[in-house]
């Protein structure tokens, strides 16, 4: 059942159409969505790209050995620094890796 009661038939050149299509794309929306979000004073962010989620992957499995570490280290009563300061770097590294991105 649809909530919506009311149409409106909107009159396009073929650019306008290309754009409007091309914002709604990029935010992984459709043009109708898009254009309520528009209406609604909504905020329209573009998706990320797909080195963003790379990254995020990357950061958890790091967080994963970290805590892993952790762990170790309680039950033992020390910590590996070797395995510990290889992930410092990882997190370093990927830190710089999205520094990057976002300036680009």
């Amino acid at each position: 059942m649809r909530t919506r009661e009311y149409s409106l038939h909107l009159r396009m050149t073929q650019a306008e159409m290309s754009l409007l299509r091309k914002q709604a794309s990029k935010a992984g929306l459709k043009p109708q969505a898009y254009i309520l979000a528009l209406l609604k004073d909504k905020p329209v962010k573009e998706l990320p790209q797909m080195e963003f989620y790379d990254v995020l992957k990357v950061l958890r499995q790091i967080s994963l050995n970290m805590n892993q570490i952790a762990v170790k280290a309680n039950a033992i009563g020390f910590v590996d620094t070797a395995e510990y300061w290889k992930n410092v770097d990882a997190v370093q590294a990927a830190i710089s890796e999205i520094k990057e991105a976002v300036r680009n």
